[in-house]
């Protein structure tokens, strides 16, 4: 029997932090296929393949280990890092500066997409204006039609419900209220509560379900710092 495993999975590559679920007895060398896929970073670029590291605050994992084998405990954050990054989108540049090495990491793609209104951008590059409140986010199918279906996303593997969540405007603030759901919602790090009521803040990651969709909250750029 699979023993299940729920990881925090982090990157210098991005702010947010994603919650995996997953299984602890299968070997990490599997484990990174699947969060490559949830992060939709490359395996093979031009033929060649990406490497990448898998290590936790104290040591690099080994493909081979499992996350039990390794010690790993429920919801411990692990870190993916991409050992060569050209040509890879996921760029790093190295800058001299007083005889030291600097690494600058540059921020993902969608937080400088630009955008003349609110906007809910998905990792392929897929823009939702919401510029029609309420907007339902959910599966198509249900008894309410969805302005967002993320089923277009899920490929079959549907973590998402139908009715997920909704943006809504309160206190002239875009909002997002999270349903009932099976998976869960997620802004970042944290579990958006069933009923709770969120203000957005712009490159908000929210994630629909514990491996689900992920969509990034954009605000349109006003020209102040």
């Amino acid at each position: 029997m699979s023993v299940r495993f729920f990881i925090n999975v982090r990157s210098d590559l991005f702010s947010d932090e994603i919650l995996l679920e997953t299984q602890g007895d299968i070997p990490i060398g599997e484990l990174q296929e699947d969060i490559l896929k949830i992060l939709n970073w490359p395996i093979e670029v031009n033929g060649t393949r990406v490497d990448y590291s898998i290590h936790t605050e104290e040591k690099e994992l080994n493909q081979s280990d499992t996350l039990i084998s390794a010690g790993l405990n429920n919801f411990e954050p692990i870190w993916v890092s991409p050992t060569q990054t050209q040509n890879t989108g996921l760029r790093q540049e190295k800058h001299q500066e007083d005889d030291q090495q600097i690494s600058v990491v540059q921020a993902p793609y969608w937080s400088s997409v630009p955008v003349d209104r609110p906007s809910l951008i998905h990792p392929d590059g897929y823009l939702f204006v919401l510029d029609q409140l309420p907007v339902l986010i959910g599966r198509k199918g249900g008894d309410k039609q969805v302005q967002i279906d993320l089923s277009e996303f899920e490929q079959e593997r549907y973590i998402s419900s139908r009715c997920h969540a909704e943006v809504i405007l309160k206190d002239q603030l875009l909002c997002l209220h999270a349903f009932k759901t099976r998976n869960g919602t997620f802004i970042g790090r944290d579990e958006i509560q069933p009923g709770e009521v969120q203000a957005l803040k712009n490159n908000d990651v929210i994630q629909f379900g514990m491996g689900g969709v992920r969509l990034i909250f954009r605000e349109p750029f006003t020209g102040k710092v």
